[in-house]
């Protein structure tokens, strides 16, 4: 991924990316103690993944590329879940949700251009 736009070597975004990275992947590999109603996390997975491409995007590290190396983490994480003893399930529903996310976010970064 090679940085692109006006803001691509802005410290603060490139962080804030990292940071919020980190922490999706802590909370995302976090045991859970309660498990939520089925399908009640879609829109919280939408949300997440939405904001994820939105940092990397203000980062200077938006694209193609960019939205399957997200994609890929977060079905990745998924893997995870389901594999690791956390008390936590994958879920394709889950990865449909992210990837709707970061497209989303992909599409709405492409037309907010000039």
């Amino acid at each position: 991924m090679k940085p692109t736009g006006p803001i691509s070597h802005n410290k603060f975004y490139f962080r804030a990316a990292l940071l919020y990275t980190v922490l999706l992947v802590a909370v995302s590999l976090y045991p859970l103690h309660i498990h939520p109603a089925q399908g009640s996390d879609k829109l919280v997975h939408f949300l997440m993944y939405f904001l994820l491409y939105t940092v990397w995007n203000l980062a200077g590290y938006g694209g193609w590329r960019t939205v399957v190396l997200l994609f890929l983490l977060g079905s990745a994480l998924e893997i995870l879940q389901e594999i690791l003893p956390v008390n936590r399930s994958g879920d394709m529903m889950d990865t449909l949700a992210n990837a709707s996310g970061l497209l989303a976010a992909y599409f709405a970064m492409k037309l907010g251009k000039p």
